[in-house]
């Protein structure tokens, strides 16, 4: 997953503009809920890049158990994070914000319940003007107990700005020898996380951590480490 750290920041890259991948941290377990139940989740993590921008953010976290295989979601997701800026005569790296709208769901079957499908849409604001929908398809693994959940899951991404707002700070000589700021381009993603899940007795709650990575190509290739924690409650 690429988390749910301020992807603000993941948009910005030494060499291009790029648009901001979804959030995707699991938090869960692959095994099917009760059907009818809901679980609220507050997740908090950073996001950082060795040669990038870093940054941080929270995401409220809404799913419902619809039936005996589907799970359906929503999360809202609000992070901060600086530019990674190389201009000699801006050496302060501007920060941006970044809201997030994600619906998605999860299928699994109490058969196998230790893998499931995931899938869902993103749509990106930031404060730029920027606006970005980004669809993505994966696949989770688990294995499902009453103690320490440990999870994996592989996903891909593509990142499509609908509105590109204003340009950033990174600059580029154009054919007419000006300056002009560099805009969001589209970029896909692999994305990868693995977590743990650590049920609490029989209180329907739980907590969760996890790591999840980034790897973007396309526009402009690079990794972003995303960690983050969460905690769960249940309501059957």
């Amino acid at each position: 997953m690429v988390g749910l750290a301020a992807t603000a920041a993941a948009s910005t890259t030494g060499c291009q503009v790029i648009s901001p991948p979804p959030t995707l941290a699991l938090h869960a377990s692959t095994e099917p809920a009760p059907i009818d139940s809901t679980s609220a989740m507050l997740i908090v993590g950073g996001m950082g890049q060795l040669l990038g921008g870093d940054g941080w953010g929270v995401a409220l976290r809404i799913e419902h158990q619809t039936s005996d295989e589907l799970t359906v979601g929503v999360d809202v997701t609000g992070g901060v994070g600086h530019e990674d800026n190389h201009r000699d005569d801006q050496p302060s790296r501007p920060k941006h914000w970044l809201l997030s709208l994600r619906s998605f769901g999860r299928y699994a079957t109490h058969a196998h319940d230790w893998v499931a499908g995931t899938g869902g849409l993103a749509v990106s604001v930031m404060d730029t003007g920027l606006i970005a929908v980004a669809p993505h398809l994966g696949v989770a693994v688990a294995y499902p107990n009453g103690y320490a959940v440990p999870t994996l899951q592989l996903s891909g991404a593509v990142s499509v700005p609908v509105r590109r707002g204003k340009a950033f700070s990174e600059t580029d000589i154009g054919d007419d020898g000006q300056e002009h700021g560099k805009r969001p381009s589209t970029n896909w993603y692999w994305l990868t996380d693995v977590g743990v899940l650590f049920p609490i007795g029989a209180t329907d709650n739980a907590l969760s951590l996890n790591l999840g990575g980034a790897a973007g190509y396309g526009a402009e290739n690079g990794f972003v480490l995303v960690p983050s924690i969460a905690d769960q409650q249940r309501w059957r």
